[in-house]
């Protein structure tokens, strides 16, 4: 088994600046050793490190003591302007906080980045739709958001530089990273079945149902299974895209044996549940505990405050312009890696009525 390569800490701290000479955040002189321990909040000895390395290099020249580095930009670290297409799951993506930090990050660093406009949602997540929509579009790299596992092999199988935000990626030669929801998820469920839950049901709106659930939806059955809860396509009801489709399942879900328990995986659908269960007269959480599986800002104005699983998306945005500054260099990167979430509890959810 071929070991992963593990870069001490100085190579990472020399890996990013690099990445910042790369895209023009210092030009001509480095700054000094003082200044890059205030920004990196590292050790003295590592900053001296990763200078050294990159000294090595010939990205930077010394100048004598006491005197700061001059760059040396070669002409294999200029960047040209790349075009970096970000293909979105649906129109929620548009005003979602992490595109738009993607973004303005890609772009604060040279990059021309722009989100689609046409969504997979749009191009009905068809394979021959997304080919025609991509060669129509000019971009130098992708980034797709939440993609299915057929439309990520055909920018695989057309060798078009590519990183996959989410979706199915596992298993592919791709650069990738996702949230690992499986810790998370095992504390919802444990909790509400705590709390005396039997009717617990996820609305997932990705295209996956009971007969054929994709990975996280699998475990979420499993966990169902563990706790000594038998499980059907009750437990998680698959549905027809859009508001109308996700009406009819909840109607189908609450006529003879309501849930007491929801898990919801987008907010976008959360807030149409939360609707559905005040024109109901349902009272969250006294009649039905709800959770919402993603985080959005809107939540921070509700009140009661909204039980959900977060995560952080600096990593995700750091591992992107990691990803995009290797494609600039004209270097393979096909790592991926998961980002940790947590399960905040809060006043939706109590005890099964």
């Amino acid at each position: 088994m071929k070991l992963p390569n593990i870069k001490s800490a100085s190579e990472q701290v020399a890996d990013h600046l690099k990445a910042e000479i790369i895209s023009k955040t210092w030009i001509d002189i480095m700054p000094g050793e003082t200044h890059l321990l205030k920004c990196l909040g590292v050790g003295k000895a590592t900053i001296k490190a990763a200078l050294s390395i990159l000294e090595q290099e010939g990205i930077l020249m010394s100048q004598g003591p006491n005197r700061r580095r001059k760059i040396v930009l070669t002409e294999s670290l200029k960047v040209s302007s790349l075009r970096i297409g970000i293909l979105c799951y649906d129109e929620s993506d548009r005003v979602d906080f992490l595109m738009n930090q993607l973004v303005y990050s890609l772009r604060e660093r040279g990059y021309a980045a722009f989100l689609t406009t046409k969504t997979l949602q749009d191009l009905k997540m068809d394979v021959g739709k997304v080919s025609e929509f991509i060669k129509k579009n000019n971009a130098d790299a992708w980034i797709l958001n939440a993609s299915p596992r057929s439309v990520t092999q055909w920018f695989i199988e057309e060798k078009i530089s590519v990183f996959a935000l989410y979706g199915g990626q596992i298993g592919l030669p791709i650069a990738g990273i996702s949230a690992d929801h499986k810790p998370a998820i095992q504390a919802v469920i444990e909790r509400l079945v705590e709390l005396g839950h039997r009717r617990i049901v996820s609305l997932s709106n990705r295209g996956r149902h009971v007969s054929a659930p994709g990975g996280i939806e699998k475990f979420f059955l499993e966990e169902l299974e563990r706790c000594g809860i038998p499980t059907s396509s009750y437990n998680l009801p698959s549905w027809e895209d859009g508001r109308d489709g996700f009406r009819k399942c909840l109607e189908a879900l609450f006529e003879h044996t309501p849930p007491t328990a929801l898990i919801i995986e987008e907010p976008s659908y959360f807030f149409a549940a939360l609707q559905f269960c005040g024109e109901r007269g349902l009272r969250i959480p006294h009649d039905v505990s709800l959770i919402c599986s993603e985080y959005t800002e809107k939540f921070d104005v509700m009140s009661p405050e909204i039980s959900h699983i977060s995560w952080d998306n600096q990593p995700i945005i750091r591992r992107v312009l990691r990803w995009t500054n290797s494609i600039a260099l004209g270097k393979e990167d096909k790592l991926q890696s998961q980002v940790k979430t947590k399960f905040l509890e809060t006043a939706t959810i109590s005890s099964a009525p």
